[in-house]
């Protein structure tokens, strides 16, 4: 359910502004420092653009040896069982 809408606060007058003075202060602010992530960003992104796809082949690699190896143990495993 709504609230009912108070008419005396729609129809008040509101205060009136303060009276223009003819000479104004204009305040300047400071330029903005650049930001680290803009000073390290592109760097960062170059040095990931050269490092991370040989990482990622050879971390693919790493784990294909691993599974094969793994394989080969197995066999060994087995074959000195079925040679007792």
């Amino acid at each position: 359910m709504n609230m009912p809408l108070k008419t005396d606060l729609v129809n008040a007058e509101l205060p009136a502004p303060p009276a223009a003075t003819t000479q104004s202060v204009v305040v300047t602010l400071s330029p903005k420092k650049p930001s680290l992530r803009s000073k390290i960003g592109p760097a960062a992104v170059a040095v990931l653009v050269r490092v991370l796809p040989p990482l990622i082949v050879l971390s693919l690699l790493l784990a294909i040896w691993e599974l094969l190896c793994n394989q080969m143990r197995r066999q060994e495993k087995i074959s000195k069982i079925r040679s007792l």
